[in-house]
């Protein structure tokens, strides 16, 4: 026969894991990781043609 402290025991144990595993919705979701990626493609971009155009600047300088 179980006891019903040894029950009891479980339940909470089971409450404060399914606690601590329970993803946070805000950054679980779709929408989320689209910004996200189209905001870190924006920055390679830009960046790209920042290092682009330094070189179209740099080259006169460089061949004279």
């Amino acid at each position: 026969m179980v006891s019903n402290t040894e029950i009891n025991a479980n339940d909470a144990e089971n409450k404060i894991y399914r606690n601590t595993i329970e993803p946070v919705k805000e950054f679980t979701s779709v929408r989320w990781a689209q910004t996200a990626c189209f905001v870190l493609i924006a920055i390679m971009n830009l960046s790209a043609w920042i290092d682009l155009q330094g070189l179209f600047v740099e080259i006169p300088l460089i061949i004279p």
